[in-house]
């Protein structure tokens, strides 16, 4: 698997990220489709990005085909960036949902502060 890295700086702390090139594969698609429509990126954006590579990371070593749920996405009513932070957490949170995390487990509020990071981040550096 082809990997692009890049510097990321949140919170003021300089890390390293390995964002993986998932063309082509069925899971990858499917967690496109729940950052496209459930959290409300723009196919392409360095949130996009960010939203796939946190979900993928987070979905990392389970079954795509048993562990989420990717029936029935919709698009929301508004754009990722152009939502409120309210709104953008519960987009956040509904995502990990449809990946089947338990919410309150530490495993959905790893996926949901890691997504919220993530998307922050990219929203914050892009445009």
């Amino acid at each position: 698997m082809r990997e692009v890295l890049k510097i990321l700086r949140p919170a003021g702390v300089a890390m390293l990220l390995a964002v993986p090139a998932f063309a082509g594969n069925p899971a990858a698609d499917n967690v496109h489709a729940i950052c496209r429509s459930i959290v409300g990126v723009t196919p392409g954006s360095s949130e996009a990005a960010a939203c796939a590579d946190s979900l993928m990371q987070t979905m990392k070593g389970r079954a795509f085909e048993t562990a989420a749920d990717f029936t029935g996405l919709q698009h929301p009513s508004r754009p990722f960036v152009e939502s409120r932070a309210e709104e953008r957490r519960a987009r956040e949170e509904q995502a990990c949902t449809r990946l089947k995390l338990t919410p309150g487990s530490p495993a959905y509020g790893d996926c949901v502060s890691e997504l919220g990071l993530a998307l922050d981040f990219a929203d914050s550096t892009s445009g």
